[in-house]
Formats: structure tokens, sequence, C-alpha cells
């Protein structure tokens, strides 16, 4: 197996058929890698498969270059990452090309070659390992720190350096050798609320038809956490209290056959801010319907102080949203939960959301606005156009409607897109036969009694 290299610009720019050795460009007359055969495992390398370290090793065993990637939720220009490499002592830059986002540095009256900094460049969020978004939140940029053919000595500079980088930035220094990452003062944690406290509450729900789902679900679900909100991880699972499926003890395959086999509705509790979800059950399903529904639950005051919580949850909901080729999902605010430190309680002052799925079947859109709404097919095209206030972001399989920037619950959101006209309210966010009917009741029937909508698609009927 060989392993890619970051080959600098002053590589790059050598006549072809030599390589970088020790400083020098040499004639090539022997592969890199040392696997010659034809089989030989030519891809993009591994980013990382270990865990937080509280300190970063140097790693001995290396050919031809040290690799080092900090990765960071924001950028240097190119004056601050000169400015940043003079902190160190001995250090400095020699040569660069900020349009390119290459950086050569030089150590000592010599002014040695040291090593060679790139970036910053751009991320998304699928780009970044699985470990660097378990320590960090927010993610957008990573540097790449190469020490190219250069002395042992030269690496503990490279080493300090990609270190005050990442404390610049408040990000992490994965080291390429040992997959061992390094994060001083980073950590991704969000705050619960006090034990027996009355709590807002954001759902995220996601409907879809059950064909789409597929009987490899429970195994999906764990893949998208990992790579775009680990805190949703089922931690424990099962079908009844206590619940009895341990993630850590069962593994991701142990979550994906739980669901498998479940015959009704699989629970699990996550970890914050997420707080628990369901998902109806896959093949196994005793009562079948059409319509397959899940949620997860989220503690607001995370995401109501913190975009970059809110941007992670965005790209997840929108990832079940798009796996499961939704028709409808939503995030909505709700309040007077009671939070006992470990699940959620209601009673008669909780709000509930009005769910529109039931046991006769789909009821419609519910019948008031929601922080964020997604629309796939066949509400796509019946809605396209006809979405006001906020912002429309159109996805690979939907569009998502998002009535304001931080989460906002029914009342608030109803000032908002509502109007008075004479003696009715007129409704305004979306097509107003779209939307369920509340049948008259004292508010305290649960779940909330409702009529279908005027306008039900056929696909959904």
């Amino acid at each position: 197996m060989c392993r890619t290299l970051l080959i600098s610009l002053a590589v790059q720019a050598a006549p072809e058929g030599t390589f970088w050795c020790g400083g020098v460009i040499m004639p090539c007359t022997l592969p890199l890698c040392t696997d010659s055969s034809a089989d030989a495992d030519v891809r993009m390398p591994k980013v990382i498969s270990g865990h937080a370290a509280a300190g970063l090793r140097i790693c001995k065993d290396r050919r031809v270059s040290y690799d080092l990637h900090v990765y960071a939720a924001a950028a240097l220009s190119a004056a601050e990452l000169r400015d940043l490499v003079a902190r160190i002592p001995r250090l400095e830059v020699a040569d660069f090309d900020a349009a390119r986002r290459w950086y050569s540095v030089v150590r000592g009256a010599r002014r040695r070659y040291c090593f060679t900094v790139d970036g910053p460049f751009d991320l998304e969020a699928e780009d970044v390992p699985e470990d660097v978004t378990a320590t960090l939140l927010g993610v957008t940029h990573v540097f790449h720190v190469t020490v190219e053919g250069s002395a042992d000595a030269d690496v503990p500079y490279a080493v300090r350096f990609a270190r005050t980088l990442a404390q610049a930035l408040g990000g992490v220094v994965v080291d390429q050798q040992s997959d061992q990452i390094w994060a001083r003062g980073v950590a991704r944690r969000s705050a619960t609320p006090a034990r027996n406290e009355r709590v807002k509450v954001i759902n995220l729900d996601w409907y879809t038809r059950r064909m789409f789902v597929g009987a490899d679900f429970g195994a999906r679900y764990p893949a998208i956490c990992r790579r775009l909100l680990p805190e949703a991880l089922p931690r424990r699972f099962g079908e009844y209290e206590p619940l009895q499926g341990k993630l850590a003890e069962a593994g991701d395959d142990g979550f994906a056959n739980a669901w498998r086999d479940a015959t009704s509705i699989l629970f699990f509790t996550a970890s914050p801010p997420c707080i628990s979800g369901s998902m109806w059950a896959g093949p196994a399903e005793q009562h079948p319907r059409p319509i397959w529904h899940m949620s997860v639950n989220l503690h607001y005051q995370p995401l109501a102080a913190d975009p970059r919580w809110r941007e992670a949850v965005r790209r997840f909901f929108l990832a079940i949203a798009e796996d499961l080729h939704a028709f409808f999902a939503s995030a909505e605010v709700t309040g007077g939960n009671i939070w006992n430190g470990r699940s959620l309680w209601s009673d008669g002052e909780t709000e509930w959301p009005i769910m529109p799925a039931r046991v006769q079947g789909w009821m419609g859109l519910p019948p008031y606005p929601l922080w964020w709404a997604w629309y796939g097919e066949p509400y796509r095209g019946l809605i396209l156009g006809r979405l006001s206030g906020g912002e429309v972001t159109e996805t690979a399989g939907g569009m998502l409607h998002q009535l304001a920037a931080e989460p906002l619950d029914r009342d608030a959101l109803t000032g908002r897109t509502t109007r008075s006209a004479g003696l009715r309210r007129v409704t305004s966010w979306t097509r107003s036969d779209l939307l369920a009917h509340v049948r008259a009741n004292d508010g305290r029937v649960r779940p909330t009694p409702i009529d279908p909508a005027d306008c039900i698609p056929a696909d959904l009927q």
C-alpha cells in the first residue's frame, strides 16, 4: 500500500521524471510505492481513524514527507498566516503564492527549508473526517502542513506551527502518520437545562412512503449521524422501556438489526443537544402503513444560541429527508415540556405538535407555520412558487422553506405569516387548501383532532 503525498508547488514545478528527496530533485528511477503490483492501491488517503489525544506524538515512521492537517471553523488571510508563522522563533515565510494558497516556511539564520503550508481550503460537511466531526463543531476549512523530505529536526517546528494555527482558529490538528487528534480547549458540547425545568424543544419529523425506506435504513441512519451529527446516534434503543439495546455494546450493526426486527416503533435516546427519537418499524412491522414516520427531538437553547449547531442540524435534517425521499419534513419549536434531567415529560401545559400521519392515513400539512418545512414530491410541484416569507432553498430532492434564521415557535411565526383582514385571519406561507383542519376541541385531547386537508395528493391517499 502507498500513502498519497501532498506535494508542494516547488515539487510540482520539478521536471517530469523526477521526484523530491531530502530537499533535492532526483531522477525518478524507482517507484515511490513499495507495492509494485498491478493492483497497487492508488487513491486518496484515509484522513483519520483514531480518537482525540491529549498530546500529539511525533511519528518516526515516514519516508518522504510528514503531513499534518489542521481543521477549523474559520480561515486566515495571507497576511495573518505569515504573521502567525513569525510568532514562532526562528521561523518565517520565505515564499508564498496567496492566490494558490501556498507558503514555504524556512528556519534559522541559514533560512533552510522547514515545511510547507497549503490552504485554507473550503470544506463541505461530508468532506470532514468522522473523528474530526465528533471533536469539532462547524468545520469549514482545512490547512495542510507538510514537511517534504527534510530532516527529522524540522518536524517539531511543523507540529508547533500546526498547534499554534489550531489554537488561533479554535481548531484541531490531525497527524496523518499516527491518526492522532490534538484538540486543546476544543469540545463539541452543549449545555442542558436544569432538572424539572419547563423547556422549549425542537421537534424534527420526516414523512415518506414506506416503499422508499428500504430494509437497510437501520444501517444508513447511524452512518448519516456519524458524518453530520454524531449527537443523534441512538445511544440506547428498543421497543419498550427500559430500552434494552446499547450502541456501545451492539454497535451500528446491532442497531440495524434491532430496527429490521422491530414490529412496532423503535425508540432511542441520543446525546445533547439531541434528546431522543423514534422511527416506525421496518420490514417486520406488524401493522405496516403506506406512510412511514421518524422523529428526533433536540434541546432548544443550543440551537437558539449558536448558529453552528443550527447549521449542523440543518445539514442532518436535509440529509435524512433526501435519503428517505421524504414528501414532507419539518422542524417545529414547542414549549412547556418538562425536562427531568434525562428525558422529557408532558402535562396539560405542554404544547404538542400536530402529527398529520394518523391511523386513517395522511391528513395534509400541519395547519400552522413551522420553523423549517421541507417539501419533496408530490408537494414540491404543488407549492412551487407558492411559498412566502423567509428563505426557500432548492435541494436535490425537494426544497426547504425556512421562515426564520433562529428557531421560533408557532405563535411567533404566526405573527410573521398572517395579516388581519377584517374579522378573519389569512394564512400566507403556503397554499391553505393543503393544510389539515383542526377540529373543535377543548385543547386537552391528545393527539389534537384534525380533519383532512381539502387537497391531498393522490399518491398519499
